[in-house]
């Protein structure tokens, strides 16, 4: 004998939450909703929404960045895309870094985290402070970040096409120092591409044939 079960379960998902009936036997459904949360406030952050390009200043060997940062899920995360490739020294050959990094709220108000995945291997999670001098980035350990490692980065707005990227390092146990400093442009908008005119599908009438000329 099939036995027929005496609960059915429903979900419906929606831009307002999530709400599923939970009905039993012949009772009427009972309707549960899960409120989402409220979409996080990153005015502070917006500025760097984009993508940036440019090389670093006073280190060696020369680098250069690409930054990418867009919104995402609704605006309810920012991703941050970053490509650093390092210049060959001498007799070597050029290396590359990457990263991609997940920024989100941190519950309390305007107070964000973000947590990153390098080419390394290395799993990070940053403290993110956004204030008007720009936007900070510390380090506080993370799922499997370098040891004893701390890492710093800022971004300062210089002008709404420029900003100037710093990354400071701590070894284990020493203070700070200055990785490198980069001046990042916003890369121009890609402009449309042009629309072309199709050739008409119509028949073309035939020019008509001169009349020959009378003598």
């Amino acid at each position: 004998m099939v036995m027929k079960p005496h609960y059915a379960l429903r979900f419906a998902l929606g831009l307002l939450g999530a709400t599923f009936f939970l009905a039993a036997g012949d009772k009427q459904p009972t309707r549960y909703t899960i409120p989402t949360p409220p979409l996080p406030d990153f005015s502070s952050l917006d500025w760097l929404v984009g993508d940036w390009a440019g090389g670093t200043a006073g280190r060696s060997p020369q680098a250069q960045i690409h930054l990418s940062v867009a919104y995402d899920l609704n605006k309810r995360f920012m991703v941050l895309r970053e490509e650093v490739t390092f210049a060959a020294a001498a007799g070597g050959s050029p290396t590359e870094e990457s990263w991609i990094g997940i920024l989100g709220p941190d519950g309390s108000d305007k107070s964000y985290t973000l947590r990153t995945y390098g080419s390394t291997g290395f799993v990070t999670l940053y403290r993110v402070l956004a204030n008007g001098e720009g936007i900070r980035f510390a380090s506080e350990g993370g799922d499997q970040s370098p040891a004893g490692w701390v890492f710093r980065r800022f971004y300062q707005e210089l002008s709404a096409d420029t900003c100037l990227l710093t990354v400071e390092l701590a070894p284990p146990g020493k203070p700070f120092f200055v990785y490198y400093t980069a001046k990042l442009n916003r890369a121009a908008a890609a402009p449309p591409s042009p629309v072309t005119s199709r050739p008409s599908t119509k028949p073309q009438s035939a020019a008509p044939s001169a009349k020959p000329q009378s003598r």
